[in-house]
């Protein structure tokens, strides 16, 4: 079986698996329920988000195991970059933005208090693997309580820090997403299928187990990537 072959079979695999595991739990196979807001994206320097420029963006932050109250969990981050060609950026709570600690999700009481970072490397123009990180750039304290994160933001804007790292472990400045408003919506997002800026999940096949993944979870539950807000 060549590489192409494999990679088929293991999208087609993983996306029967989710299909059938979120069909079970009667949602969303993880990050079931979620709060969405609009933001802005900040851009500095000339790295990856520099292609995107300063602009509006959809924003989806949510529990991994949907755990209810303020009880610890992996928390997610999920970031679309809107334009010709969306980018979806997927960031859960990490250990450390250090080599190892970036790759292995934690759990966290508060967003304002955890480091995100997403798990999976991308290879961007020039051949560069990076990983991206995220951290809220404010002195609350805001709880992993549903509903917690939507009251702050609609008492004052939440700015979260953005950070690329390596094979090192040294990191760079982004720029900054800023959390304006809540709103009512239900978004998707698909980091495989959603690429921009020059950049794409690797390593390819892994790529193509969460493809399959993420397909199989919105068929289950009848969802599309282009759901638009409410009011």
């Amino acid at each position: 079986m060549n590489a192409r072959a494999l990679r088929e079979q293991l999208d087609r695999w993983s996306g029967k698996g989710a299909r059938a595991a979120a069909r079970a739990r009667g949602e969303r196979l993880f990050h079931p329920r979620g709060e969405c807001f609009v933001a802005e994206v900040r851009p500095s320097g000339d790295g990856p988000l520099a292609a995107v420029g300063a602009s509006t963006c959809q924003v989806r932050l949510s529990k991994g195991l949907g755990l209810g109250g303020a009880l610890p969990d992996a928390l997610g981050i999920s970031v679309r970059f809107l334009g010709d060609r969306p980018w979806d950026l997927l960031l859960i709570s990490s250990a450390s933005p250090g080599v190892l600690g970036r790759m292995v999700p934690a759990p966290s009481t508060a967003w304002t208090a955890a480091s995100f970072s997403t798990v999976m490397p991308y290879r961007c123009e020039g051949g560069d693997l990076t990983w991206f990180h995220a951290r809220a750039a404010d002195d609350r304290w805001i709880s992993c309580r549903r509903g917690a994160l939507t009251e702050a933001v609609a008492e004052r804007p939440l700015e979260l820090m953005l950070h690329g790292s390596g094979r090192g472990s040294g990191s760079h400045g982004l720029g900054s997403l800023i959390l304006t408003r809540p709103v009512s919506a239900e978004w998707s997002f698909d980091p495989v299928l959603n690429t921009g800026a020059g950049c794409a999940l690797a390593p390819g096949w892994l790529a193509s187990v969460r493809a399959g993944a993420y397909r199989g979870s919105r068929a289950a539950r009848g969802a599309a990537l282009r759901e638009q807000a409410g009011s």
